[in-house]
Order: C-alpha cells, then sequence, then structure tokens
C-alpha cells in the first residue's frame, strides 16, 4: 500500500500566524507530524507578541489547531502536554490526584465552573468553566451538559470564545432552550474598563470546531441614557466594575445587571468602595423568551406550586435517592 509522504522544512523561527496548512494537508490525505521540537527559546515559536511560547504552549497549541502528532527532543515535556490534552478529566493543580503525583493539572487553579445556565424545564445543567483548558483553542471555555435526573454529564454542548484571552465570563443564564446570555468582561475597573459586554449564544449553531454562535446584545460601558436617570449630566451610563457577576431576564425586553463589589476591593465609581449595583437595562431587540423564564414565569411557577413543600412533594426520585423536581419545581 502506498502513503503518501510531503516534507517541508522551516529555517527560521516561526511567529506563531495559524494558516490553513494543517487543514489543506488533511484536505490532501496527509497527516502532520512536526520535527523536531526543542525546550531552548531559540527554537520556540513566537506569541503574537514576539515573545517565545513556552515548550509547553507550543505543543498545546499545535494539538488544537489539528497535528497529528508530534517529534520531540525533551520526551518529558512532550508526554506532560500529551497527557493533559488527552486526559478524560479537567484537574487543577489543587486536585488530589494531581496533588499525589498520579495525574498532571491541565487547568489553571481558581478557573473551574464560573456560570451555570439551565434549561427551561430544569432537566439540564450548563455548567461553563472560567479559564482554557490545556489543548483547547485559546480563550476558548468548555460549556458542558449535565443532565440532572441521571445525574451524570452527557458531552460538550460547545465551546465559548471569548474576544480576548484575558478576558473572564461573569455569568451564564437562559433565554429559551436554545439560547442563553453571558457576561464577558476584562479584568479593569473605573476609567481603565474597556470590555464589558453581554453576549447571546446558540447552543444549536455550533461550528466544525465546535464554537458556539454568538452576538453582541448589550455594551455595558455604553447604554442609553436619555433621560439622565442617574443625574450625572449624560445621556449615556456605564457599569464599570470588574466583577459584573449577576443576569437575569426579567421578561423579553428587560434584563436585570448586578455588580460583586467585592468589598472592600472595588472602586470602579472611585474614590470610595463600591455599592453593589443592580440596574435594569431595557433591549433594542426583543428576546425571544421561554414562557417558563423570567418573572411571569416565576409566577407561574408560583401558582402551580404554591410553597416549596408543595414543590418537593411532587418531586420524582431519579435513581440513587437523587429527588428530581418535574419541569416546574424550582
Amino acid at each position: 500500500m502506498a502513503t503518501a509522504t510531503a516534507w517541508r522544512k522551516f529555517s527560521t523561527q516561526l511567529t506563531g500566524e495559524i494558516t490553513s496548512f494543517i487543514d489543506d494537508a488533511h484536505a490532501a490525505g496527509l497527516q502532520v507530524h512536526p520535527y523536531t521540537h526543542r525546550n531552548e527559546e531559540r527554537f520556540l515559536t513566537l506569541n503574537p507578541d514576539g515573545t517565545p511560547q513556552t515548550p509547553e504552549s507550543e505543543l498545546a497549541q499545535l494539538i488544537s489547531i489539528g497535528a497529528d502528532g508530534f517529534f520531540t527532543d525533551f520526551p518529558a515535556t512532550g508526554d506532560l502536554v500529551r497527557d493533559q490534552v488527552v486526559a478524560d478529566e479537567v484537574r487543577s493543580p489543587d486536585n488530589p490526584a494531581v496533588l499525589a503525583g498520579e495525574a498532571v493539572a491541565n487547568l489553571p487553579r481558581s478557573r473551574g465552573f464560573e456560570g451555570m445556565a439551565f434549561s427551561p424545564d430544569l432537566a439540564t445543567l450548563y455548567p461553563m468553566l472560567e479559564g482554557t483548558v490545556v489543548g483547547d483553542p485559546a480563550g476558548s471555555l468548555r460549556i458542558y451538559e449535565f443532565d440532572v435526573a441521571s445525574a451524570t454529564y452527557t458531552g460538550l454542548a460547545g465551546l465559548y470564545q471569548m474576544e480576548a484571552t484575558n478576558h473572564a465570563i461573569g455569568d451564564f443564564t437562559p433565554i429559551n432552550i436554545n439560547e442563553f446570555l453571558v457576561i464577558e468582561r476584562d479584568g479593569n475597573q473605573g476609567e481603565a474598563a474597556a470590555f464589558k459586554k453581554i453576549f447571546k449564544i446558540d447552543l444549536t449553531d455550533v461550528d466544525s470546531r465546535g464554537f458556539v454562535g454568538k452576538e453582541e446584545v448589550v455594551d455595558l460601558l455604553n447604554i442609553a441614557d436619555p433621560n439622565d436617570l442617574n443625574g450625572d449630566g449624560n445621556t449615556t451610563f456605564d457599569f464599570p466594575f470588574v466583577t459584573i457577576e449577576d443576569l437575569l431576564v426579567l421578561d423579553q425586553d428587560t434584563l436585570l445587571v448586578a455588580n460583586d463589589n467585592n468589598f472592600p476591593f472595588s472602586i470602579g465609581r472611585g474614590p470610595d468602595i463600591d455599592n453593589n449595583e443592580i440596574i435594569q437595562i431595557e433591549l433594542d431587540r426583543p428576546l425571544n423568551l421561554d414562557s417558563l423564564l423570567g418573572v411571569a414565569g416565576i409566577e407561574r411557577l408560583s401558582a402551580i406550586f404554591p410553597s416549596a413543600e408543595d414543590a418537593l412533594a411532587a418531586a420524582a426520585p431519579a435513581g440513587d435517592g437523587l429527588m428530581v423536581p418535574p419541569i416546574a419545581a424550582i
């Protein structure tokens, strides 16, 4: 059996620019195995800012863009990255197995689940990580799918791509069975704040690389305020806080957004410590809100289950003693 083989030699330090090279090779029926990687700085691929990548990040990037394997003169480095990327579990440096030397970390410390959305019928949870797993595309966050009845993870719903790798998410909340809202923000506050936005994503709109479709809904640093509700003399309003972490859909036209002042560290308004501000935002375009969500949805559920005791009494057993309420119980 004949096997197609192609060679391409690079004699200068790679800039890190991602092209269609690997995709083109795969389309031609070829596999790509870069040769040979070394740990010395002068051999490392560059970051966009011209600084060298680490040996680990270089290999992780190659895997994330589709390399079929790699050769390295430093097998300990290659082995570490491979184990991080192909691990069947996501582990931080504080994971007991990592501390015991039985596994390697593939997620930075304090970058676990940050957002937790749910389906309108409460049958499915959608936890989203705050950090990027080693081997995943830079700035991407995994959105998992968790079945409440069986208390099991059922796979990945998709990847959320942040607009910059140093951004973070603040909250993740449902609109309907397919669409959700995400707060994405930078780590700055006050006049230094440059990015605080709310995006709508659609879990049925997933591209070939696993990224969910997203579109901007609100720029929290440029909210129209034609009636100058806060009396500052301006017709725009901003929300320049570091940790904007609460987002609720009140109805198809209105959002509620709140910040966490991380007392006593938040000074987004300055010079005094921030309050926990809660604002309502009227949208330019209505959301396709599920009837079980929003204030009207809560009122509808309250009519069905006047008390928490009623909701618990209606709960149905679901294996291992886990009690799972029917679609309306909360």
